[in-house]
């Protein structure tokens, strides 16, 4: 425009002057070298280039404190600079304190019966308010230190916990609400006893199989005090019972059928355990009685002369044995003469003998072995037994 200089181009600017201290090597350098501080077309340096310069400047001066820290010995680091980690979003890591424990004692509801019989049992709960968050809240049961089931709870009121294991003979048990901050204190006690076990009738008399002649047999035995014991004949359907003793002892008596009677017993205690038991007892016919037995039943001819060994049992009326009485042997084989053999009874009621079949007449045929015994009180007996020769 009129009455305005023109600017001037950038070649008609006066050249930058080189003096001694930067000689000809190009454009002046800062201090250290790091990088060319060219200068813009209006004579300063640009935007970027001066960010350059002060990064450049700020490590410089990390260097010098980190420098100075090490020079009296103290090799720590002071950072220059601290940045603060944003939490995790969503995240909240403060620590949440526990619940106060429950101030409050549950109570158990007394079963309906403390003797029982198996091994685990159903226990009824009241929860009251606990006196902190119901929230994690459950019941406890313990048997005086040992835990035996937890169950969680979410409201007040009655609960039932399920299977509770129990242990032979007595169990004390309590329970306790509980949560994350502990225990609240122990319900008072209920204790549950378990008897599993039937009752032993334990017959001391008669032995089982004893032989008799009466119209009744008295019987005896011992079992846990108190209990009552009852009897029945399956063979006439006579019953009986008796109580046991203080001591346990018990006495009844049976009535009987003619031959074997077995009787059968049974117990029941307290808790509802049974126990049973049986006997057999023979009832005679009133009379010395005799078995007799032969050592063979057939005989062949070709095997002749040959040995037959008789031997009986002779018992009283009440089936017990007879020592001292006379016995008889007779032995008929077929085609020969009758011969006859004494014997005498030992302590157990035994007589034998040996008897011989001669050769000499001897014929095929039915032989018999007859025997007679005379008791001390002069009672008798007799039996025959057949063999056959062949």
């Amino acid at each position: 425009m009129d009455g305005l200089a023109p600017s001037p181009r950038r070649s008609d600017r006066p050249m930058v002057s080189q003096d001694a201290g930067h000689g000809n090597d190009g454009p002046r350098r800062p201090p250290g070298g790091f990088g060319t501080l060219e200068p813009s077309d209006d004579g300063n340096l640009s935007l970027g280039r001066r960010i350059g310069v002060l990064v450049v400047l700020a490590a410089l001066g990390g260097a010098i404190v980190l420098a100075a820290g090490g020079v009296g010995g103290d090799r720590s680091v002071t950072p220059l600079m601290t940045a603060s980690v944003p939490p995790t979003a969503g995240v909240d890591r403060t620590p949440r304190p526990l619940p106060s424990p429950p101030g409050a004692a549950p109570a158990i509801v007394a079963p309906r019966k403390s003797l029982i019989t198996t091994r685990a049992i159903d226990l009824r709960l009241d929860v009251p308010e606990p006196g902190t968050t119901m929230a994690g809240l459950q019941v406890r049961v313990y048997r005086n230190a040992t835990l035996l089931e937890s169950q969680r709870v979410t409201d007040t009121g009655r609960v039932k916990v399920r299977n509770v294991p129990l242990r032979r003979g007595t169990n004390k048990l309590s329970a306790v609400i509980a949560n994350d901050g502990g225990e609240g204190p122990r319900s008072p006690i209920v204790t549950v006893t378990v008897d599993d076990q039937a009752p032993r009738i334990g017959i001391s008399s008669p032995r089982s199989g004893t032989r008799l002649n009466e119209r009744r047999v008295t019987i005896k035995g011992k079992t846990e005090a108190g209990l009552t014991v009852a009897a029945r004949n399956t063979t006439s359907d006579a019953q009986a019972t008796a109580v046991a003793d203080a001591g346990g002892a018990w006495s009844m008596e049976v009535g009987l059928a003619a031959g074997r009677n077995l009787i059968a017993f049974q117990a029941r205690d307290e808790a509802g355990n049974k126990g049973t038991d049986s006997l057999v007892v023979v009832r005679g016919n009133g009379r010395t009685a005799v078995k007799l037995r032969l050592s063979r039943s057939r005989v062949s001819l070709k095997t002749l002369p040959r040995t037959i060994d008789a031997t009986v049992t002779v018992r009283d009326a009440d089936g017990r044995p007879i020592k001292g009485a006379t016995v008889t042997f007779t032995l008929s084989p077929p085609g020969q003469l009758t011969n006859t053999y004494p014997a005498t009874s030992n302590g157990d009621g035994v007589a034998k003998s040996t008897m011989r079949l001669a050769r000499s007449g001897a014929i095929a045929g039915d032989g018999l072995v007859t025997v007679l015994a005379v008791a001390p009180d002069g009672t008798t007996a007799t039996d025959t037994v057949g063999f056959k020769v062949r």
